[in-house]
């Protein structure tokens, strides 16, 4: 998240793509304040559930997205976990 501040200082808000087994989602939302951005959870279960994540975002300013590296998330989105 720092580096996407770096680089679009104006981001206010930034989506996080997760698995939700996991628990990355509590130290980004405990890191967010300390950059000034909110979060925005975006869990994913399945490949059908990224477009209705990220139509959205990308109509709203100032908006980014942060994906960590997790394997879950890769297959994902290289369509090998299917709903």
């Amino acid at each position: 998240m720092e580096l996407l501040k770096e680089v679009a200082p104006q981001t206010s808000r930034v989506a996080l793509m997760f698995n939700p087994a996991t628990s990355l989602l509590k130290p980004v939302e405990a890191a967010a304040p300390l950059l000034k951005m909110a979060v925005v959870a975006a869990p994913v279960h399945n490949p059908a559930e990224i477009e209705p994540i990220m139509v959205p975002l990308a109509r709203e300013l100032n908006t980014g997205l942060f994906r960590r590296a997790a394997p879950y998330i890769d297959r994902i989105l290289k369509g090998e976990l299917l709903p």
